[in-house]
């Protein structure tokens, strides 16, 4: 479940729901410290979305641009406890190509957590 999540209470209610995996996004950047404590209470139930353009991260359903680069993010995040991560770049999602392989090796190479590579779309 992912979308729109800004506080710990709703976060416990999806959990205690059933749901596995809460997604945060916008929060990451505008709130690390809700971050934290969210990884403090539900462990691998917390999963970091991170949405770049151009290497930097968007938040807010992708309409601002932020000065925070995605591999610094995720880098926070670990910090912070989050050990999961799902990113996209924005630039990819839903042109029906292929992934930013570059950019998913580079953020690979230079984080010690699990990446979820999302966007692109069907390469056949």
């Amino acid at each position: 479940m992912g979308g729109g999540i800004r506080r710990t209470e709703t976060i416990e209610q999806y959990v205690k729901a059933g749901v596995r995996r809460v997604v945060l996004g916008t929060v990451a950047v505008e709130n690390p410290e809700l971050v934290r404590e969210a990884c403090r209470a539900f462990g691998e139930a917390i999963v970091l979305g991170v949405d770049a353009r151009d290497g930097f991260v968007a938040v807010r359903g992708w309409q601002d641009k932020t000065s925070v680069s995605a591999v610094d993010l995720i880098r926070q995040m670990e910090d912070l406890g989050a050990g999961r991560f799902i990113y996209t770049d924005i630039a990819r999602d839903g042109t029906l190509t292929e992934p930013n392989f570059q950019a998913l090796a580079d953020l690979m190479t230079r984080t010690r957590s699990p990446i979820i590579a999302s966007g692109g779309g069907d390469v056949n």
